[in-house]
């Protein structure tokens, strides 16, 4: 499969030519493209959670402070080409497919605001009419490792409700992720008084890193399923929080104000974005889809639905809190269906962090290849699923979540109390609540962690769809006596392409 190349970018966005370095990572991207495998369909399973648990990419809102919206400098700022420098790290990242994309298509913001010793600075935004992707740093005079490290204290209660004297829960350092989220950042915008990305529909929509002890440098993704005009002002929140006082935010555990307002321009990217029309999709006896947006741009494919899932009357607690959701009959939701492109490649979902229940379904999957011109959506249902296997530990192997589906291991690492692994798939997908468990352990299924904390997170890649797990064990030195991995199947799929429709792109 592949995407869109550096002619049809320029053609699109005007950037002019693209650095050395940028081309030859395109070209190595759309080389690898090429060989990513296809095959048949799949409905994952509600993920289970067991001894090994796996953690949430979001990270934690906390109680926080108000907000002053600062002027925004120099006007309306279009999308150019500009190189930028979250990149520039040693750290690897599951937006580094997309970086000749972000390159050819941002504006060098490079505004920073200062409150309780910490700096919040946004440096690059790239935006069009249904993504919006901030890139920035905070900076603040406070360790932020000596906070993850208070953060990973915790008291024994014994069976009188005596609390004990507090203790760390990993012993042998912290996850990486630990070390990230102390800061507390997760930015969101404010556009024409909408609040967007605080939701729940990617896993993986904050990347970030330590570029020391006193920095962290990060890339936001926010999905927009209602669409941007192709200018506006947008406010940007490094951490928003409301309750019956108003707005917050906090930083470090501080409370402050660290909004930073942007005048941006979208105008070079309106060319380049393909749709399809919404409305309800007829898919024969299985039911109907009702499609709300199909957008696809240079910076990704965004898909939402109206599932028509609503609280049933009667359930829940006596004033109506927690009732249970219910789906209308004749709907199908994006879990029922998978889509693939006019040249036969499937598209691949992202790992959403969970779900709004009543609330649209919204979703970003891989991109269709170039010169896509329709796009089907083929009805799909799922039978069984939930066994547990295992297979060889190896480069290579299967992990068969289905019949004729699943990943192939591509690349397992081992470093000081972490194991890396990257999953390439294959066959088709349908947008489900679906958590890969994938655990690794030893010839005869024991786990690698003595201290069982074993925590593992997962990353996709928004071009080839590949899943990086990277996992944390309580232990000294690196995980040893890896042979093999222990996973649970999602069922067989079973596509109804007599009842599939086509769309044409817009």
């Amino acid at each position: 499969m592949s995407h869109f190349n550096d002619d049809i970018l320029r053609s699109q966005l005007d950037p002019g030519p693209l650095p050395e370095q940028a081309q030859q990572k395109l070209n190595r991207i759309y080389g690898m493209l090429d060989a990513v495998p296809q095959a048949k369909p799949v409905r994952p399973v509600r993920l289970r959670w067991r001894r090994a648990a796996a953690l949430a990419v979001a990270a934690v809102l906390a109680l926080v402070g108000g907000t002053v919206a600062l002027a925004a400098t120099g006007g309306l700022m279009p999308m150019v080409q500009g190189i930028i420098s979250f990149f520039n790290g040693s750290q690897t990242t599951n937006l580094d497919s997309l970086q000749p994309v972000f390159e050819a298509h941002n504006a060098a913001v490079e505004q920073s605001v200062t409150d309780q010793d910490i700096t919040f600075t946004v440096e690059n935004v790239s935006v069009d009419a249904g993504f919006v992707n901030i890139f920035g740093r905070i900076t603040t005079g406070e360790s932020i490792g000596a906070l993850a490290r208070r953060q990973n204290q915790i008291s024994a209660v014994d069976a009188e409700g005596n609390i004990g004297e507090p203790q760390p829960y990993y012993t042998y350092g912290l996850p990486s992720w630990n070390l990230v989220r102390a800061v507390g950042a997760m930015p969101v915008v404010r556009v024409n008084g909408q609040i967007y990305g605080f939701d729940n529909t990617l896993s993986d929509s904050m990347n970030a890193y330590l570029e020391d002890d006193h920095t962290l440098v990060f890339a936001r993704r926010i999905l927009v399923p209602d669409g941007l005009p192709d200018t506006f002002t947008m406010e940007i929140l490094p951490h928003y929080y409301t309750d019956e006082n108003g707005e917050h935010q906090s930083l470090m555990n501080h409370e402050g104000d660290w909004t930073i307002s942007v005048e941006v321009d979208a105008t070079a990217a309106r060319e380049a974005v393909k749709t399809l029309a919404a409305g309800e999709i007829p898919l024969g006896d299985a039911g109907r889809l009702d499609l709300k947006h199909f957008r696809w741009s240079p910076l990704g494919t965004l898909v939402s639905a109206d599932e028509h899932v609503e609280a049933v009357p009667g359930t829940g607690t006596a004033d109506g809190a927690f009732p249970d959701y219910a789906q209308a009959a004749g709907y199908l939701g994006l879990d029922r269906v998978a889509i693939r492109d006019d040249q036969g490649n499937w598209l691949y979902p992202m790992i959403p962090a969970g779900y709004d229940s009543g609330a649209d379904h919204v979703a970003e999957y891989t991109s269709p290849a170039q010169g896509t011109r329709s796009i089907t959506f083929v009805p799909a249902s799922l039978s069984g699923g939930g066994e547990e296997k295992t297979v060889l530990a190896q480069p290579g192997q299967k992990i068969e979540l289905g019949k004729d589906y699943g990943y192939v291991i591509e690349r397992i690492e081992t470093a000081a109390q972490t194991l890396t692994i990257t999953l390439t798939p294959y066959g088709p997908r349908t947008a489900g609540s679906v958590g890969l468990e994938v655990f690794p352990c030893g010839a005869g299924g024991q786990s690698l962690d003595g201290n069982d904390r074993m925590a593992y997170e997962a990353v996709t890649d928004h071009i080839t769809g590949a899943v990086t797990l990277e996992y944390y064990f309580d232990m000294e030195g690196e995980p040893q006596g890896l042979e093999q991995l222990r996973y649970f199947t999602w069922g067989d799929l079973t596509l109804d392409e007599a009842n599939a429709v086509t769309l044409l792109l817009e």
